[in-house]
């Protein structure tokens, strides 16, 4: 068993038994590799145990970078909330007066969505109380593996979780549905206009974060690279920039410490995750080439936020 403490703690008493025995056995269990950060009245601890890779006996990194995945949704709910705020959004009003094309029950409104009591199933497969498993999308395990690649569009998902029976009456039950924050995501894309403008005022948002007042036009350069050829010599180019602005400002690169401090920062926005779902041929290889470069130069995985 490899397990690792970093010097970067902030006392000197970080010796924390308990915290590496429980890292410890969440490998012993058959993860390949765990980093853990806690942040408490004894002040910080941060660990790793296990594997860094398959048939490596480096164990992992304690300030590696990772896809934040669901922790994203505290982002789409900030950015919902911003907009109620703003008077573009009403909490209570029918999801579907905003989204009519996907024909949502009535009864779903938007907070149902952000507190998973829509009853709408999770494209990523529902887990029944008889213990019946119903599939959605790959997720995890071989099918995953082999599919990795494969694109799915939000309202490609969304159909597929309005295909299969709700798992309740709206607002009569509570289930973590993957699905309701698709919706949530298509909501703030209707209510804000085309994604690229919607989406200005949160790069703008990271931009002061960051302070890189670099990063809003790359994004965008980013997002017009959609309409390149496949073959455009511009996306090589675009992806060294890119690895560049993100080996310079190590905060776009999701990481214990960087996830921590935009969980305390009072405006929690970041470039909402879902739009990896919706990547086509210029952007999987936009992605790729920088994450090749990003490999390169040292950043082991991958380590972009999605596109």
């Amino acid at each position: 068993m490899s397990t690792t403490l970093s010097t970067a703690t902030t006392s000197s008493d970080q010796d924390r038994p308990e915290l590496r025995q429980a890292i410890e056995e969440i490998v012993e269990s058959g993860v390949l590799g765990v980093q853990l950060r806690v942040t408490d009245e004894r002040a910080e601890w941060v660990g790793s145990a296990g594997a860094r890779e398959l048939g490596s006996g480096a164990g992992p990194l304690t300030d590696g970078h990772f896809r934040i995945g669901s922790s994203t949704k505290s982002f789409v709910a900030g950015s919902v909330l911003l907009l109620v705020a703003e008077g573009r959004i009403e909490l209570d009003a029918p999801a579907a007066q905003y989204l009519p094309a996907f024909g949502l029950d009535g009864r779903i409104t938007v907070r149902m969505l952000l507190q998973h009591t829509s009853g709408v199933f999770s494209h990523t497969g529902e887990l029944l109380a008889d213990g019946t498993v119903v599939p959605g999308v790959a997720w995890q395990g071989k099918a995953w593996v082999d599919d990795r690649f494969r694109t799915y569009r939000p309202e490609e998902l969304v159909r597929l979780s309005l295909s299969k029976e709700p798992r309740f009456a709206p607002g009569e039950g509570w289930s973590y549905s993957n699905t309701n924050y698709v919706l949530a995501r298509l909501v703030i894309e209707e209510v804000t206009g085309r994604v690229p403008d919607g989406f200005d005022g949160f790069l703008t948002q990271l931009e002061h974060q960051l302070d890189d007042p670099g990063f809003v036009e790359l994004a965008q350069r980013g997002w017009e690279a959609r309409d390149w050829d496949p073959d455009d010599p511009r996306i090589e180019e675009l992806a060294a920039a890119m690895a560049d602005r993100y080996l310079a400002n190590p905060g776009l690169l999701g990481d214990p410490g960087s996830l921590e401090a935009w969980s305390r920062a009072a405006t929690q926005y970041r470039l909402i995750d879902g739009h990896r779902e919706e990547q086509a041929p210029v952007s999987a290889r936009l992605t790729a080439l920088t994450e090749a470069k990003l490999r390169s130069a040292g950043v082991a995985g991958p380590r972009l936020p999605r596109r």
